[in-house]
């Protein structure tokens, strides 16, 4: 029986994931095992780390999502009007049938974050979904392609919230039509 509920679920807030997202190839570590740089190595390497304060968002080149993170989308019909880069769409409506799918896909990945436009309810609903489904397979069969300690988290805010900080910025978001979400959304 699975011990996980919608409360003990971890968040992921959009400034961390956007961090995720967009640090350098071989920085994306999803884990905190590196030891952290002495004051001489920050300093050395804080130009490497961070894109030229001179090189606005929409011009920087996207980054691709790192492949140790899967980003899991399941908005419905209000997945118009943009989406985080890289992430898969799954309508919250399919969750059920595409299950084996996102285990056999995403199984081996460091993390994987579910969100819906505010995280409220199929966001949640779908980590926990997933969190259930990886449990089963887990038991019947213990090396089946399933990353032990794998981080399934949840959008704090949803696209919603992601939109408003990040909806422009072409390095994390796809497809962005400010248009549509002048009024709230889709």
């Amino acid at each position: 029986m699975s011990t996980h509920s919608v409360a003990s679920l971890p968040r992921i807030t959009r400034e961390e994931l956007r961090a995720l997202l967009t640090s350098p190839p071989g920085c994306s570590s999803t884990s905190n095992t590196d030891p952290a740089p002495s004051s001489t190595d920050a300093a050395s390497t804080s130009t490497t780390t961070q894109p030229p304060a001179s090189i606005p968002a929409r011009t920087a080149l996207p980054s691709p999502v790192p492949s140790s993170i899967a980003i899991i989308d399941v908005r419905d019909d209000d997945h118009i009007g943009g989406h985080i880069r890289g992430s898969t769409h799954v309508p919250s409506q399919q969750l059920d049938v595409r299950m084996p799918e996102l285990l056999r896909l995403h199984g081996d990945k460091e993390m994987l974050v579910f969100h819906c436009a505010l995280s409220q309810v199929r966001g949640p609903k779908a980590a926990l979904g997933y969190l259930r489904a990886r449990e089963e397979k887990m038991a019947k069969s213990p090396s089946g392609g399933i990353k032990e300690g794998q981080k399934v988290c949840v959008l704090q805010g949803g696209f919603g919230d992601w939109q408003r900080s990040y909806g422009k910025d072409e390095r994390v978001t796809e497809a962005f039509d400010e248009e549509l979400w002048e009024f709230g959304g889709p």
